[in-house]
């Protein structure tokens, strides 16, 4: 139940071989399919040995081998460029194949093309496994004549792709799935192991199956589960990483009206889906790439003026497809690889005398001599590199990069088309709330004293978002007695082992925090219109940006102020859902009427006004964004929050991750002001920017824009209809409150801020630190006294009633998910003796890392101590270990048989490692990438401390 197959994530091997100046030869299939056999071990494979998750080769068309085979059939072939091959995946069953096949020729030829030739496409069942053979289709290859009136090369390749569409939209995947259709390329590929493709498909052992070019991938399947059509390369490319901006990418591709052609595609399949848009637009592979992955391009990256203008007007309407990204890609005359901004996936090239180039995940994949070698490298982050069989010419980063930086006057039209806040008139400030009304913004907007002077004032006060505590025992929202945030029944999504985070302070390079505001042109086209957009630096506004923001009015952008607003109606249980529907339309006529940036605010125009209650500024942002996607008109408006209700790191990062460009949170800034720290709001502001930095860099994700829409959030405790309404895309697995229940929540503030209860002071919180008039806490002063009792003591007795009393408190008050299973009692119990015995169960146990620092020296030994004893396994934590600890000392084990490895930290040497059973990399150590675990000082030990010291010095 708890599964989603959205969570899987990758890592594949892949390249290319090219013959420089286009000579086709037998050499450089067989090289490719060594190629491909040596990177079988980056592909996945099930409980099936012989079952892989996919494999295949594209290849430039091989034109002497299907002239031969047509000679062979007594089919008059034209020459290469004048027909075209359709390599088809058909049902398997023989009648249902036929039926398709003969409905697709109809197709085809009523489209105006005329069919050649159909040819089984011959293999050898028995070259791979059971699960493959179970679902595996039936292969055809149809061969289509040029018609007379087209000419050759890219406008057949155009006429091609409307007549794939056509029958793609026609026919289910699971009847026809298209591998290539084009007068330039073909696909071989399946559910294969990379050592299968060359033995499954009897075509790539003729010796007349040669090419020039020829791109392989072996798959680790991911997001999506292995299948024949699944497997790559694709059309065009190959790639090894993941897209974790997906989600947002794909709603840019809503919003701008380009067709998704599955949805159940994988995250690669959906990349050269919007390439192939670009593409066929008029502009080539390279540049559809350099748009989409874009480089780092600020002033500390060093690029030419040329190419930062190019960067920043492709910024200024593209959605960035960010996360790791190796590339190799090809359209039958022009080969090429490129990287990721980051460089996090390897991508070697060797340049051989003979005019072959080698591009792969890996070194050795083709044997070279030595001496036939002329040139090896490795692609940096960003880099990319082509060659151009047509010329015989091999391109480079450089090269390429100026040849598109200077195609168009780019830094010219930034001059004349892209604001920024600087450039705006000065606005009126509008005032602020009295003091005597600040207690009811809070009130109103959920605030807290523990919110307050636990998170708002220290954030100002030190630049940082606080550490709080190691651990969070407080229910979940969904669990919680008392009214939530609708924020809180929202988890972060974060980054897999394959999928590393980014260290966003050693990697500041990478990052980008700017967004662009307003409505985009003609994204088909390199125009100097689609840069009209105002600039901001960051998705937090200073109060002096939101004003002029709020007037704008000029070089066809015009801000709109929506209030989220609406009556109180206690007693109306749709009122929520009415406001929404009336909030989506009111701005919708808006949108058509010209406005480019809509605000949304919660606030009257002078101030709150008693009668009145917000729609809580994540569903208002959230739904309103979705609707619009919806609408296709999404790329015609920017949404900014002008809010009171968010004032943590986690809100502003959700309202980015669900479409808002800009937030301005004045009631966190009045709040400062109340406490007479104006002059910190920017050192606020800074901390909350950093924290949605943090977030994004968990994720694998450099850039705001990245982030911006992405929804890389799950919900926890919110209904379907909810979440598919207001919040599509999003992952929810137990459902939870609906609209109302989340419009009660709410009006819970609206009676706290008007109600009998007005004058009462502002409610304690209790979240994070216990309160005794505040949130439930798993562990609270009692249990703590329990627990401590038994242990000092050493009472088994007491530690039973300690433990029976934490039972107990679990069922009467549940903070997590686990408080509320119950196990199914469906099956046979089974006899005692057939059941493994304690002793070997408990040497499988492994205790959670708790660095040394974050435990007292005592504990952390004694920990280690009892697992030994045991047969079990305690954990270093990401901190090292002291080395006195590796071996017995008086007949006492004090060494951790699980040993952490993390980034930038001190005491990993040849020692520590060897002390191991087991080592773990910690991708993101504290969950902070590029700070540590955060061990604050007061938790610090001498012998931490000498212990830190000793390694600082040796190291």
């Amino acid at each position: 139940m708890m599964y989603d197959a959205a969570f899987e994530k990758d890592a594949c091997g892949m390249g290319f071989i090219a013959q420089k100046d286009g000579r086709y030869s037998r050499e450089l299939v067989q090289n490719a399919l060594t190629m491909l056999e040596r990177m079988n071990h980056r592909g996945g494979t099930g409980a099936e040995p012989d079952t892989g998750d996919g494999a295949g080769i594209l290849m430039a068309m091989p034109d002497p081998f299907f002239q031969q085979r047509a000679k062979e059939a007594e089919i008059p072939l034209p020459e290469k460029g004048a027909y075209a091959v359709g390599m088809f995946f058909l049902p398997k069953e023989k009648l249902r194949a036929a039926q398709v096949q003969e409905e697709v020729t109809k197709d085809i030829q009523q489209m105006g093309f005329t069919v050649l030739w159909q040819r089984d496409v011959p293999y050898d069942y028995y070259q791979c496994g059971p699960g493959a053979q179970k679902v595996m289709p039936s292969f055809v290859q149809v061969f289509i004549e040029k018609p007379v009136d087209v000419a050759a090369g890219r406008p057949f390749e155009d006429q091609l792709y409307r007549l794939r569409r056509k029958l793609e939209k026609t026919y289910h995947t699971d009847e026809l799935s298209i591998c290539s259709l084009s007068s330039k390329t073909v696909v071989y590929k399946g559910m294969l192991h990379a050592y299968q493709v060359g033995l499954f498909f009897k075509d790539l052992q003729s010796p007349e199956m040669t090419s020039s070019i020829a791109l392989t991938h072996s798959r680790f399947s991911t997001n999506t589960f292995p299948s024949w059509s699944r497997a790559q390369p694709f059309r065009f490319l190959a790639h090894n990483g993941e897209i974790n901006t997906l989600r947002g990418a794909e709603n840019w591709m809503h919003g701008h009206q380009i067709e998704v052609y599955d949805d159940e595609n994988s995250d690669s399949a959906k990349l050269e889906n919007c390439m192939e848009y670009l593409y066929r637009q008029g502009r080539d592979i390279p540049q559809a790439l350099l748009m989409m992955v874009p480089e780092a391009w600020s002033k500390e990256a060093g690029l030419t003026p040329e190419l930062t203008a190019f960067n920043e007007y492709n910024a200024s309407f593209m959605a960035p497809w960010d996360g790791p990204a190796a590339l190799c890609f090809t359209d039958g005359d022009l080969v090429g690889a490129a990287l990721d901004r980051n460089g996090l996936r390897p991508s070697r090239y060797s340049i051989t005398k003979a005019g072959f180039v080698i591009v792969a995940s890996e070194s050795g994949v083709v044997d070279l001599p030595a001496s036939e070698v002329i040139e090896k490298g490795v692609l940096g982050p960003a880099n990319m590199f082509l060659v151009d069989t047509q010329k015989g010419m091999i391109l480079r980063n450089q090269e390429i990069k100026a040849h598109y930086a200077n195609a168009h006057p780019y830094q010219e039209w930034l001059a004349d088309h892209l604001l920024t806040p600087e450039l705006l008139p000065d606005a009126e400030r509008q005032e602020e709330t009295a003091d005597d009304a600040i207690q009811t913004l809070w009130k109103r907007n959920g605030y807290t004293d523990e919110i307050i002077r636990t998170l708002i004032l220290p954030m100002a006060q030190t630049g940082e978002e606080p550490v709080i505590s190691m651990g969070f025992d407080s229910p979940l929202a969904i669990l919680s007695e008392r009214p939530q945030s609708l924020f809180t029944y929202f988890k972060q999504q974060f980054a897999q082992v394959t999928n590393p985070p980014i260290d966003a302070i050693r990697e500041k390079l990478v990052i980008g925090t700017e967004l662009f505001l307003g409505r985009d042109g003609d994204v088909s086209k390199d125009i100097r219109i689609n840069c009209n957009k105002l600039k901001i630096a960051s998705p937090v506004l200073k109060t002096s940006e939101y004003e002029k923001i709020k007037q704008l009015d000029q070089n066809g952008q015009k801000a709109v102020l929506q209030s989220i607003l609406y009556d109180y109606v206690p007693e109306n249980g749709a009122a929520l859902q009415q406001a929404l529907e009336a909030l989506f339309k009111e701005t919708e006529q808006k949108i058509d009427s010209g406005a480019t940036i809509v605000i949304l605010s919660d606030r009257e125009v002078i101030q709150p006004q008693e009668g009145k209650v917000a729609i809580p500024i994540l569903l208002a942002v959230s739904g309103l964004h979705n609707y619009l996607v919806r609408k296709g008109k999404r790329s015609l408006a920017s949404i900014v929050a002008d809010t009171a209700e968010v004032c943590e790191v986690h809100h502003y990062a959700m309202l980015v991750g669900y479409g808002a460009s800009g937030v301005h949170p004045y009631g966190a800034y009045q709040t400062l002001a109340h406490f007479e720290l104006s002059e910190k709001i920017e050192s606020y502001r800074k901390a909350c920017e950093k924290g949605i930095v943090k977030i994004m860099s968990r994720m694998g994700i450099s850039t705001i824009a990245g982030y911006h829409g992405a929804q890389l959030f799950e919900a926890v405790g919110i209904s379907e209809k909810v979440i598919s309404e207001y919040f599509t895309g999003t992952v929810t697995r137990i459902g939870g409150l609906s609209l109302a229940q989340i419009e009660q929540e709410y009006l819970t503030r609206y009676e706290a801020a008007y109600g009998e209860k007005r004058v009462d002071y502002l409610d304690s919180g209790g979240s994070f630190q216990y309160k005794a008039d505040g949130e439930h806490h798993l562990f609270n002063p009692k249990t703590i006294y329990g627990f401590q009792k038994a242990v000092r003591t050493g009472s088994y007795a007491l530690y039973k009633e300690y433990a029976a009393e934490m039972n107990q408190d679990a069922l009467e008050n549940p903070t997590t998910l686990r408080s509320m299973w119950t196990f199914a009692n469906t099956r046979r119990s089974i006899p005692l003796a057939e059941v493994e015995p304690v002793e070997t169960i408990v040497k499988r146990f492994k205790v959670g890392a708790m660095s040394y620092g974050s435990l007292s020296e005592e504990a952390h030994r004694c920990i280690a101590e009892g697992m030994n004893a045991i047969g079990a396994k305690s954990n270093s934590g990401e901190g090292g270990e002291n080395r006195n600890r590796f071996k017995p000392v008086n007949g006492i084990n004090y060494n951790s048989r699980i040993k952490q490895v993390a980034s930038g930290r001190f005491g990993v040497n040849a020692e520590y490692l060897m002390s191991a059973d087991e080592l773990q990399i910690k991708m993101a150590q504290g969950a902070k990438p590029g700070e540590g675990g955060n061990c604050q000082a007061t938790k610090s030990s001498r012998g931490s401390l000498r212990f830190v010291a000793q390694h600082l010095v040796s190291d």
